[in-house]
């Protein structure tokens, strides 16, 4: 008994782990640093990245796909 029970426990851990959903819910749509998580508008997670901004601006970030 206590061998399905840890089978059933150790399933739950794996189902609930690779769940997209509740990952990319906790995303940020716009970038703060470069390395940084974000959510791109067409739902995909994508990695921030520095680009070209106006002069005096600051540094200027821009979600790219991962892929």
């Amino acid at each position: 008994m206590q061998f399905l029970v840890t089978v059933a426990l150790g399933t739950l851990c794996l189902l609930a782990a690779g769940c997209p959903d509740m990952a990319a819910s906790s995303v940020p749509t716009t970038c703060a640093r470069v390395g940084d998580k974000c959510k791109l508008p067409s739902g995909p997670l994508g990695v921030c990245q520095q680009t070209d901004c106006a002069e005096g601006s600051g540094p200027c970030f821009v979600c790219q796909p991962q892929h």
